[in-house]
């Protein structure tokens, strides 16, 4: 698959794009052509890091949001390679949502910097934190490496990787809201519900 096609398939929507990578080659290639851009992205996230920190940020406001930013480019990372791993086992039966490879470093240039803003964008860290933890590669590594057919595994490991996808669809979804912030200032519904939901499936 060629750039062309892998733009294709990430502007066709989430839809689009959960359809074309049912197909257990299309996701092969799929992760083979994102993989140069999640190294494109850290170094975005990190430019970005870089040129905030001799911007009109106060001090509080760059600890929040680089804690934030940091957990999430860790997401993205961890997630990233859970969902190679699953494109190595064929004919998963669960619906994955695949990471978008837009840059989604925020812009807090207006941030409302209320207590109760920082708060939830404290609160949204240790959320992703918490999921981060969970995904334990050594166990997928396993499975990924002894089975390359889902129907293949048993009860327990299709119920292990089963819970790590509704996890990563849960992440995903968190992670790839179109902004953090409706109108520059404050952080929006969609955002606060999607994590809202991971909050709620993490206990």
């Amino acid at each position: 698959m060629n750039k062309l096609a892998l733009v294709a398939v990430i502007g066709a929507g989430v839809y689009g794009a959960k359809k074309y990578l049912q197909n257990h080659e299309n996701r092969q290639r799929f992760f083979y052509m994102l993989d140069d851009s999640v190294s494109f992205i850290k170094k975005l996230v990190k430019k970005g890091f870089e040129k905030d920190g001799v911007g009109n940020f106060s001090a509080k406001i760059r600890e929040v949001s680089y804690a934030f930013e940091a957990e999430k480019s860790k997401s993205f990372e961890i997630f990233f390679e859970f969902q190679k791993a699953l494109s190595e086992i064929k004919d998963v039966k669960v619906n994955v949502s695949p990471l978008r490879t837009a840059p989604f470093k925020e812009d807090y240039l207006y941030f409302n910097a209320s207590e109760a803003n920082l708060e939830l964008l404290k609160d949204f860290t240790r959320i992703l934190s918490q999921a981060n933890e969970l995904v334990n590669f050594t166990a997928i590594n396993e499975i990924a490496a002894l089975n390359d057919d889902f129907s293949s595994l048993n009860d327990t490991q299709m119920q292990f990787l089963s819970e790590l996808i509704n996890l990563n669809n849960l992440v995903v979804n968190a992670i790839s809201c179109t902004t953090l912030t409706s109108n520059g200032e404050e952080i929006n519904e969609q955002a606060k519900r999607a994590f809202q939901r991971l909050k709620i499936k993490l206990g």
